[in-house]
């Protein structure tokens, strides 16, 4: 096989019903299958049918992928200039056009002009780059600064962190209460705390958008309860006095008679009851009790006596059995309900430094991707000159290719969508 061969791989039947512009199409095809060639083939198939270069959307993934997908385009295109006409005519074919004649060679010869004579070039880019272009056209519909400057990824990190650092030396007693449920020190590094809030920074999940809303704990505290079945159980406090009240008289039974039957025992239940007894507060009456029924590495103990002490004294195995059950129930809810408060600790800092951030870069004009999508969808939906927007840009824009579709994010369909 030569070469040039090589270069040029024949497409399958499906390539070319994906390529043909007469329908929409969903593209779904592991790496290296060919998806890129599908969407260069179908913005040529477009091109021939008549659509103007300018008139084409080609969103990608990646700065690269754009570049890749231009570059195999531009090739593709300038090499039609230069082959006699049978070799233009079966490249036409396998493209997957049904018939070729010299109408149609000399339109696919003017491609690669008409694509360089483009006002602003081919529209192959992120959807980021698409958005910034967008408000840039439409500063005032989308009450964006004029000239307004997006930061690059690592000045955006740069940004987060000096927040961050300020949100961590704050004086301020909501900010303090917020970061009071981590000592700072037991995290290690900086550069591990911002591992943990990592997740707020990228956007992830929509957690920027929910940090933004009035009350953003509203959403996510109904959330997290249901994800971790704690909607309807009490705060902390609640469920450990729930699990500290005892009954005495019962443990105080026990106690003298397993206790001569479990004394030498490595697990002595005995002492963790009168553990239990004597504490002085909920949370030592709480860890004696884990300790009674949780092993050191916080699985549940698949019995509390031994063998030979649960013989002699039955009932009281079958009491400490159901007792075990009541307080694994109960401190499952509290270990799920510390997770939740944790978590809802988290989002309230984290709502201090994108406060902090936000102010940062309102001060110095500076936007970063995620304001541009979400402008962008506001501008699109949200503000009076939305309708004005899209009629514009119906006017110029008639398809649509996007790229990696599987990474767009809801917030970027939206995009999509509205367009």
């Amino acid at each position: 096989m030569k070469s040039s061969e090589k270069e040029k791989p024949v497409p399958t039947k499906e390539q070319r019903q994906a390529a043909d512009p007469s329908h929409s199409a969903w593209v779904a095809a592991s790496a290296g299958s060919g998806k890129t060639q599908v969407l260069v083939d179908r913005v040529i198939r477009l091109l021939l049918d008549g659509a103007a270069p300018d008139a084409i959307l080609c969103l990608t993934f990646t700065k690269a992928a754009a570049a890749e997908m231009s570059n195999r385009l531009f090739k593709r295109l300038s090499g039609w200039i230069g082959i006699d006409d049978a070799e233009l005519t079966n490249e036409l074919l396998v493209l997957g056009l049904p018939s070729v004649d010299s109408k149609t060679r000399n339109a696919a010869r003017r491609l690669f002009a008409r694509a360089l004579e483009t006002p602003g070039g081919l529209k192959i880019q992120t959807i980021h780059s698409f958005c910034e272009r967008l408000l840039q056209l439409f500063p005032v519909e989308s009450g964006m600064a004029p000239g307004f400057r997006v930061m690059e990824e690592q000045e955006a990190r740069e940004l987060f962190r000096e927040a961050l650092l300020q949100s961590l030396v704050s004086e301020d007693p909501i900010t303090k209460s917020a970061w009071g449920f981590l000592e700072y020190g037991s995290v290690g590094t900086l550069e591990a705390l911002e591992k943990i809030v990592e997740p707020f920074l990228s956007g992830a999940n929509g957690m920027r958008r929910r940090l933004s809303e009035e009350e953003p704990m509203t959403e996510t505290k109904v959330l997290l309860s249901s994800i971790l079945g704690v909607a309807n159980t009490g705060d902390v406090d609640a469920i450990k006095s729930e699990i500290s009240a005892i009954d005495e008289k019962a443990y105080q039974h026990a106690i003298a008679a397993l206790m001569p039957l479990e004394r030498k025992a490595d697990h002595c239940a005995p002492k963790f009851l009168q553990l239990a007894l004597d504490a002085k507060s909920s949370d030592e009456r709480v860890d004696a009790l884990s300790k009674l029924v949780l092993t050191t590495t916080g699985s549940e103990r698949k019995s509390i006596l031994r063998k030979p002490a649960g013989e002699r004294e039955p009932e009281l195995a079958i009491w400490l059995e159901q007792e075990k059950q009541r307080l694994i129930g109960l401190l499952k809810n509290l270990a799920n309900r510390q997770i939740l408060d944790a978590n809802l600790s988290i989002y309230r800092a984290m709502a201090g430094v994108m406060a902090r951030v936000n102010v940062a870069k309102r001060e110095r004009g500076l936007y970063d991707f995620d304001d541009l999508i979400t402008q962008t969808a506001k501008l699109l939906q949200g503000y009076e000159a939305a309708q004005w927007v899209l009629y514009k840009l119906d006017k110029g824009l008639t398809h649509i290719l996007v790229d990696e579709a599987q990474d767009t994010s809801p917030a970027q369909w939206t995009i999509v969508k509205a367009l």
